[in-house]
């Protein structure tokens, strides 16, 4: 086992203290006259990222007063990538990365306007600002993620009731340099935006009209989780149809993920409606052509479904242990999570990311208290 990653202060500070600077607050380009969501040019003056040691291979973010790690939202693009909320009022946040606050941003009014969701993939970031009243706007943005600090246009609106129901939001959005992808909620269907156009896919009367669940996307390839009386993976590209990209009759396809690199998800044998009568982890390399697709089986797997990254399937088998698969040889490592503070409960139900040395979560470490990151690396697992 390692002590705590090489990147992280030993000595850290009681408190992350952001530079004392001025933010340089900007509006957004390209919003409805009511919408107020304004972007840091120096976010930097607002939360910078510190690190304290919490154990053997572990590092812990050192949470102001006021703000929490969002459990939902973490990206791995070259390196780990979360979203903090930050105090103040209305809706403030900033997307963090281990040493850099890259984008900071705050919504006085959200009520009317909030910034719902991003994600980042090949060096993009991709997010959503949805303005609720007095008709419903999505606006997505797609920015180099070194260039966050200077806002560019929408690269897609859309309204209600023309281009989609009133209501919709997207969900489990994914960005790659190509542009990105995302669930629409509630009506079930996919939107791809590459190229400039969006496409929607999985579509009534299309080859997969189900609910679309673990959206993944690769360049311009998106591939998901089919949930209908039978669970398949589907996949799309601009260049063709829906298709079913991998099915086994009787069994439900859950637990998706891919990383590029390999693909991942787990079989669920003997379905009773609530319950699987046995769990099986299947890997292949990443490839975009059903007919390429290389199914292997790694082994048994019980419980919670995990993320793929770099060879590994990581997941949180207890509310006290991350557990990582070599998906290469099945061999099993984990890591307990002890003595990081009154209570130590992994809030976030994936990884915040994985990377190849290390991965995180969100975990509260207080009653009460706020969420914080634990960054594990894999050295230290056993």
């Amino acid at each position: 086992p390692t002590d705590v990653p090489a990147d992280t202060p030993r000595d850290a500070p009681a408190d992350a203290r952001p530079d004392g600077g001025d933010p340089r607050w900007v509006r957004l380009p390209g919003l409805p006259e009511d919408c107020d969501v304004e972007l840091a040019q120096n976010p930097g003056a607002l939360f910078s990222p510190t690190w304290a040691s919490c154990g053997s291979g572990c590092s812990k973010l050192v949470v102001p007063p006021g703000a929490s790690v969002v459990p939902s939202v973490g990206f791995y693009d070259e390196s780990g990538f979360f979203w903090v909320s930050l105090p103040g009022e209305g809706q403030n946040g900033a997307l963090v990365e281990q040493r850099t606050t890259h984008m900071a941003w705050r919504t006085l009014d959200q009520d009317v306007c909030a910034l719902f969701t991003l994600a980042l993939g090949g060096g993009y970031t991709a997010y959503e600002v949805l303005r609720f009243a007095p008709d419903d706007v999505n606006l997505m943005y797609h920015s180099p993620t070194a260039a966050l600090t200077t806002p560019t246009e929408p690269a897609l609106t859309l309204r209600a009731p023309e281009d989609f129901p009133s209501g919709s939001v997207f969900q489990n959005l994914r960005a790659s340099a190509e542009g990105f992808a995302a669930v629409i909620a509630p009506l079930g269907e996919v939107l791809l935006f590459t190229g400039g156009t969006p496409r929607r896919f999985g579509t009534r009367g299309s080859a997969a009209p189900g609910s679309p669940q673990l959206l993944q996307l690769v360049g311009d390839h998106v591939l998901w989780a089919e949930w209908e009386m039978e669970v398949r993976l589907v996949h799309n590209s601009p260049a063709q149809e829906t298709e079913v990209f991998y099915e086994v009759p009787g069994v439900r396809l859950i637990g998706l993920s891919t990383d590029g690199r390999d693909i991942a998800w787990i079989q669920c044998y003997g379905w009773d409606g609530g319950n699987c009568d046995r769990t099986e982890l299947w890997t292949a390399p990443y490839v975009r052509e059903a007919a390429a697709l290389a199914p292997r089986r790694v082994g048994d797997i019980i419980g919670a479904s995990g993320t793929v990254g770099f060879g590994r399937y990581v997941r949180r088998p207890t509310l006290e242990s991350v557990e990582a698969i070599d998906l290469a040889t099945g061999a099993v490592s984990r890591y307990e999570l002890v003595g990081l503070g009154e209570i130590a409960v992994i809030i976030s139900m994936l990884p915040v990311y994985v990377g190849p040395d290390e991965t995180a979560f969100a975990v509260r470490t207080e009653v009460g208290g706020p969420l914080t990151l634990v960054r594990l690396s894999f050295d230290a697992f056993e």
